[in-house]
């Protein structure tokens, strides 16, 4: 292998890139509806694909083997079916990834997977948008429509990735952006591809865009809990879409629009082999199952049966007036690593209607999963009843479930994980 391919990879390459798209296996036919209007506009559809965005491997220099990088990725699709219905679905998020090995090849080949210890600014959003207006080249417009999917990432799964230089390299080295107006003339690039898929549990679902199925309608509606599958593919050189000049590095605080963008890449003169940072073209189909443990990729060892100590849930009040708090707690009961235990969020009270989710101290968080530190016991959440007129006489129950994950064991008797809080109009 050339010495400059061979600095390349041992310098930059951390992001997972891929030649084509992996069949989703056991994939569910869902109902989405656009507009939003709870099944006026809806249809059936087994899986999305968004076909125009870009990856970031933030901090890849220098590449060793034990090495983890934050990858930044976004993707959008713009559906127009005529004048007066026009829509656009986009996916942001952010993931700590591991490289495993790396090798000279030929080809040259390196392997990576989802790192154990996720930062906490890991997240996975989906947004549907009336305003046809992400950016590739700008990196804007991604995420200002409306969060209709929150999840968090299911590490349970073998969530493994590859990429592969193309062998033997073009001489010379290919323009970055081969894309219209070359964005970065002065920044060449090595040819490659490969793959990665992350399994994401969801922790928040809009249901006005996610609905049950109508009479006539096929598929289902989808819910917290499920399993959508992310099978990211990126490309270098750029040859379809703009380089992106910006990244949305951090999660939506809510429900509504998320933050502007706050990454920028910084691109080196091998495309990121100086960088620190590696971008690279990237599109992405996400499709959903109810099953928490679907089909690993092939040659994946299978996951090995539940370890670790118990997880047990409760609820410090089980019946609230609006306007009131619940703390839910998760309990472990023996010494323990660092875990992130996975929770689904369900029952006929409305998440941002009538309750909200946030840390014990108020603070926002990523839905679907609770860290319990190595030198601790417990985590809590709190339920806040959000107040309002409307009357409820019977009430509306919130039901949190301990959901299978890495490091642990969930109870088996439903009392023990499963926490439900009875939300009662204020003055019943």
């Amino acid at each position: 292998m050339k010495t400059g391919i061979r600095r390349f990879l041992q310098l930059a390459v951390a992001a997972p890139l891929l030649a084509g798209l992996a069949h989703v296996a056991r994939a569910d036919t869902f109902v989405f509806d656009p507009t939003g209007l709870s099944g006026l506009g809806a249809f059936s559809v087994d899986s999305f694909h968004l076909g125009s965005g870009n990856s970031l491997a933030r901090s890849v220099v220098p590449f060793t083997v034990g090495n983890t990088f934050q990858l930044l990725f976004q993707a959008q699709q713009t559906f127009v079916a005529s004048s007066a219905f026009r829509f656009e679905i986009s996916v942001v998020g952010s993931v700590t990834e591991r490289v495993t090995t790396a090798n000279d090849g030929p080809p040259s080949r390196l392997t990576f997977q989802l790192a154990k210890n996720q930062t906490s600014d890991s997240f996975i959003e989906i947004y549907a948008d009336s305003l046809l207006n992400a950016d590739d080249l700008a990196g804007t417009g991604f995420n200002d429509g409306v969060l209709v999917l929150r999840g968090s990432l299911l590490s349970t799964l073998p969530n493994v990735g590859t990429f592969s230089l193309t062998d033997p390299q073009p001489t010379p080295a290919p323009s970055l952006d081969l894309v219209g107006t070359n964005n970065y003339p002065t920044v060449s690039s090595v040819v490659g591809a490969g793959a990665t898929k992350l399994y994401v549990v969801v922790g928040y679902v809009d249901p006005r865009f996610f609905p049950a199925p109508k009479s006539t309608a096929t598929g289902r509606q989808v819910v917290v809990g499920d399993i959508v599958t992310l099978d990211i593919s990126h490309a270098t050189p750029f040859n379809g879409v703009d380089p992106s000049a910006a990244f949305t590095a951090s999660r939506n605080p809510g429900i509504g629009a998320g933050p502007s963008p706050t990454a920028t890449p910084a691109i080196g003169l091998l495309n990121g082999s100086s960088g620190p940072d590696l971008q690279t073209q990237s599109t992405i189909t996400f499709s959903v199952s109810a099953s928490p443990t679907p089909s690993s990729s092939p040659g994946v060892t299978p996951t090995p049966s539940p370890s670790g100590p118990k997880v047990v849930i409760s609820a410090s009040r089980t019946q609230l007036r609006e306007g009131a708090d619940s703390l839910i707690t998760f309990t472990v009961n023996q010494t323990h690593p660092d875990l992130t235990v996975l929770y689904s969020v369900d029952g006929s009270a409305t998440l941002g209607v009538d309750y909200t989710i946030t840390a014990s101290n108020g603070s926002a968080i990523v839905l679907g999963s609770v860290n319990i530190p190595s030198n601790q016991s417990s985590a809590s959440i709190l339920v806040h009843s959000i107040s309002d007129k409307i009357r409820e006489p019977n009430g509306e129950p919130v039901k949190i479930v301990v959901q299978p994950g890495s490091g642990y064991q969930v109870a088996p008797k439903k009392e023990a994980n499963t926490a439900v809080v009875l939300i009662l109009d204020r003055n019943s």
